[in-house]
């Protein structure tokens, strides 16, 4: 192994729970992954995702404390299938991909899953994210289940007011 793959593979990194400080960094890394978002918004998601057991998020810190990677998760029991957790999003920086942030982070999701009781942790990537699937592969993830995903937008009762 060549020195500089095995300095991006050694790079420090601090998993932590997020709180509200986060919101412009998080917002920032929401746009790398393609959902437009602002600070105002995160810190008012934030606030939601902190009163609810079944909901976290961790961030991925450098040594000098910058957020370049986070981990949203959202654990649901249904009826069809026992509690189980789903990474509904994962993002690092696109300037420090490859250094094992996403390594790390997935593994904080992972014993967080387990800590938690459920039986199994999944997650959706869309189609065109090949290097996202090979990642996951890599962390010991399988296709399980091809689908489509349908949505509808709502009107909010505070876009009404």
């Amino acid at each position: 192994m060549n020195a500089n793959a095995q300095e991006k593979q050694t790079a420090a990194v601090r998993i932590r729970a997020a709180n509200h400080d986060d919101a412009a960094a998080l917002a920032r890394l929401c746009i790398q992954l393609g959902y437009d978002a602002d600070a105002d918004q995160l810190r008012r998601r934030l606030t939601q995702i902190d009163q609810d057991p079944n909901h976290a998020i961790f961030v991925a810190q450098q040594e000098g404390g910058e957020i370049v990677g986070f981990v949203d998760l959202d654990c649901r029991c249904l009826a069809i299938k026992d509690a189980s957790v789903e990474v509904c999003g994962l993002v690092i920086d696109q300037s420090v991909r490859g250094r094992g942030y996403g390594q790390a982070l997935m593994q904080k999701a992972e014993a967080w899953a387990q800590a938690i009781g459920a039986s199994a942790i999944s997650l959706r990537s869309n189609v065109i994210r090949k290097e996202a699937h090979a990642f996951y592969q890599r962390c010991g993830y399988e296709i399980y289940k091809q689908q489509l995903a349908f949505q509808k937008r709502l009107v909010c009762k505070s876009d009404i007011d």
